[in-house]
């Protein structure tokens, strides 16, 4: 689709073979150009059960000098729905600048990968723009790591993301750039000339009974109000079947209020023999939170105005980025098509949908951007480039 200086072309495919759908979903992608250019910056998003390094590679054949970044995750969002199984692809080309880096975590400190994430973006001149952020989402501290880019990079930029994941029935979770696919790594890029308005929510409300975070070690927690971490959440959380905590999550994740009244949300993935609790990220020793709630009308209430916020008076957005948790799709489940009904209803009809089910979102609700579990993230970007 052409606009007086934004062009951009989405594609997707549903095609079993690797490379057979990497290429359809790209070229459907550049056909929607209509100008001989390549694109400056193009996301990529996988499912599992491909060959992602194959996924890349053609990706770096077709896609010319364009840098891209991407991530494997639970499912493929678009205008028409979830695609379980596919390739996505977004290109976008105009008075763009874009850099990209991947950086392999492994055993080093999460803040100095972060750090050096950072230090390699600023290295291309960039002072102002979009950074997306693609996480391993089981890899240690991601908030750490956050926080470490953001150092390095400061306030200048919008940051946006989300982590990669497929309700760990994947073992192979990987994030990529034009450098390559990895596993375990992070996935970042930095696109200046995108005009955007992001909004971050997830529609929980607090139960009014804290909690205080008594014993934890890293992603664990042992103790909460002196006792045993399970034995409060079957006295408070709404009855669930723990056998299905990996495809749905707890029905009441934990909730941490900051001084402006939002809450960071923490979800469970994993109950032990011990009675600990495993959260996807760390959780701060002696933190007070809450048992978070919310029902079908108070999550779609939520996405309304999410979109609601991302809008821009008297214009139209050219495209839609989505990042939506897994666990808060899994939620909604049936009534999933409510919640694209309630986005169409929003944007229209005509605005096309990018987006992935992910496993973390990163956004921000003032300038310092975060970790959310169970969120809703909505981008929507602009053919007014210079606003």
């Amino acid at each position: 689709m052409l606009g007086d200086f934004l062009k951009f072309g989405i594609g997707f495919s549903s095609k079993e073979d690797s490379k057979s759908a990497a290429v359809e979903a790209i070229n459907t992608a550049l056909k929607s150009f209509r100008v001989f250019e390549d694109p400056v910056f193009s996301m990529i998003f996988t499912t599992a059960g491909y060959d992602q390094e194959a996924v890349v590679k053609t990706a770096k054949e077709l896609l010319g000098n364009s840098k891209f970044a991407g991530i494997c995750g639970g499912g493929i969002l678009t205008s028409h729905g979830m695609l379980d199984q596919g390739v996505g692809v977004l290109t976008v080309a105009g008075k763009l600048k874009a850099e990209t880096t991947l950086q392999i975590c492994g055993n080093t400190d999460p803040r100095e990968v972060g750090e050096t994430a950072g230090r390699d973006l600023l290295k291309s001149g960039i002072s102002e723009g979009t950074v997306f952020i693609f996480p391993e989402s089981l890899s240690k501290n991601i908030s750490e790591m956050i926080t470490g880019l953001y150092n390095i990079m400061g306030p200048d930029y919008t940051y946006v993301g989300g982590g990669s994941g497929d309700n760990f029935n994947s073992k192979n979770s990987y994030q990529f750039t034009d450098e390559g696919a990895e596993e375990g790594a992070l996935a970042v890029a930095l696109v200046d000339g995108l005009s955007i308005k992001t909004c971050l929510g997830h529609g929980w409300k607090p139960k009014m009974v804290p909690l205080i975070m008594n014993q934890v070690h890293d992603k664990r927690i042992f103790e909460i109000n002196g006792r045993t971490a399970w034995d409060i959440y079957c006295e408070e959380a709404d009855a669930f079947n723990p056998y299905e905590l990996k495809k749905y999550g707890i029905p009441n994740p934990l909730g941490f209020p900051d001084l402006s009244g939002n809450y960071l949300i923490r979800d469970p993935i994993e109950i032990n023999p011990d009675g600990s609790m495993d959260f996807i990220t760390e959780i701060s020793r002696y933190s007070v939170g809450y048992l978070m709630e919310a029902d079908l009308e108070a999550i779609l209430q939520n996405t309304r105005e999410v979109a609601l916020r991302t809008l821009k008076s008297g214009k139209k957005p050219s495209f839609v980025l989505v990042f939506n948790c897994l666990f808060r799709y899994n939620i909604v489940n049936r009534e999933f098509k409510e919640e694209f009904d309630v986005l169409k209803d929003v944007f229209g009809e005509d605005v096309p949908i990018f987006g992935v089910l992910t496993f973390g979102e990163v956004g921000s609700y003032f300038d310092v951007p975060i970790l959310q579990n169970k969120s809703l993230i909505i981008t929507a970007v602009y053919d007014d480039m210079g606003d």
